[in-house]
């Protein structure tokens, strides 16, 4: 549906939202309060999709529900960058200011008093896919065969076998540094330089995958590169 600037939705409206028909709403996203502004976001989100929507923007708290087993935890409210407003791509994975609480609050809290061991800090916080990672590190430790690290989540497994054993991620490689701000910061916390960083932020282990043809090619080089010799070469003066 086109509307004019002038249309009655925009007068009974304070504030909207403009956004690509894709994307999630997450790319291309604009909170516009004063109409005169109203062509920039357009132009914004015509960079995503020729497809935009205008949506009225109500100001409330803004939640978000994981999912586990089926079952709906508890309710998590986003507090996003006050300079910023609106929890979009920005807010997500690029601001420092942007807070998650109540559940790692109250995790915290009941978990992580007085002195806790990093297996008992697994135990009390980590899902089950973390100790799982962990225990898969550990294996790949015992039978000497490298282990490629991937995001966050991973490296929150590697960060607990540091803790608690010296030189348990020896053989470990991190394939990659993500969008997310605290990605940076755990990759210091392991000593580990990333391969690549190409701000990838999809959790579905993109950043291994694509970092594995990297060490492929590497071996490949070291291993089936010609010797001076078996190419023929000569010192030449």
């Amino acid at each position: 549906e086109f509307l004019s600037i002038n249309d009655d939705f925009f007068s009974s409206c304070d504030s909207f939202f403009v956004k690509p028909n894709s994307n999630g709403s997450s790319f291309g996203v604009s909170k516009v309060t004063d109409t005169k502004y109203m062509d920039d976001a357009i132009f914004e989100a015509r960079k995503f999709s020729q497809d935009v929507i205008i949506e009225e923007a109500f100001n409330t708290a803004e939640y978000t529900v994981g999912i586990l087993r089926g079952e709906a935890l508890e309710p998590l409210e986003i507090i996003a960058d006050e300079d910023h407003g609106f929890y979009d791509y920005q807010a997500k994975y690029i601001s420092k200011k942007t807070k998650k609480v109540e559940v790692v609050d109250k995790g915290l809290a009941k978990h992580a008093v007085g002195v806790v061991t990093p297996l008992q800090i697994l135990q009390r916080l980590g899902g089950r896919e973390i100790a799982a990672i962990a225990g898969a590190i550990s294996a790949t430790r015992f039978n000497k065969i490298p282990f490629l690290l991937d995001g966050f989540i991973c490296g929150s497994a590697a960060l607990v076998l540091k803790k608690m054993f010296s030189g348990s991620i020896d053989h470990v490689v991190s394939s990659h540094v993500s969008a997310e701000y605290a990605h940076k910061k755990m990759l210091k916390k392991l000593n580990k330089k990333p391969l690549i960083s190409l701000d990838l932020r999809l959790g579905e282990g993109s950043g291994a995958a694509v970092s594995l043809g990297i060490i492929k090619s590497a071996l490949a080089c070291h291993s089936g590169m010609a010797s001076f010799d078996s190419a023929g070469v000569t010192k030449k003066d």
